[in-house]
């Protein structure tokens, strides 16, 4: 019975983090129209980017303490795998309809569906903070492991 209860513990972290993005999209919506609403934009994204690293790190921190890890290999992995998921879902969906219209073009009589898009990455604060938290997780975990590298 704990494995079970385990397993769905696990399932569910999986599950809320991989929903991360989704949630956050609602909470900065929700934010435009309260709290944010008298505020300068440029300090709106300023705000909103501080809060998705901070977001990110604790995310990052529990994953480093629930499994026991080093934090230095959790920071590195955890927002390697927020970088793909933020960006890499967005390119593969454009990419995919790509693929759907010239399919469509050439093996249904002809019909044109329109032009093909060319990806071309949104910069949310989201989007900015995950990349901002990547790279400093990228150079922090080089600068950590170059002793070994040496």
């Amino acid at each position: 019975m704990p494995l079970l209860v385990k397993l769905l513990l696990n399932l569910l972290f999986v599950g809320m983090s991989l929903s991360i993005a989704l949630l956050w999209t609602k909470i900065e919506k929700y934010l435009n129209k309260t709290i944010f609403k008298n505020i300068n934009k440029n300090l709106k994204v300023v705000i909103l980017t501080f809060a998705t690293i901070l977001l990110e790190l604790i995310v990052i921190l529990q994953v480093s303490t629930y499994f026991q890890g080093p934090v230095i290999d959790s920071f590195f992995v955890g927002s390697l795998l927020l970088l793909c998921c933020v960006w890499l879902h967005p390119y593969l969906m454009v990419a995919d309809q790509n693929i759907s219209k010239v399919e469509e073009k050439y093996f249904s009589g002809g019909v044109d569906l329109g032009p093909i898009k060319v990806f071309r990455p949104t910069f949310t604060p989201f989007n900015i903070g995950t990349l901002i938290l990547s790279t400093v997780s990228i150079i922090a975990s080089v600068v950590y492991y170059l002793p070994y590298f040496l």
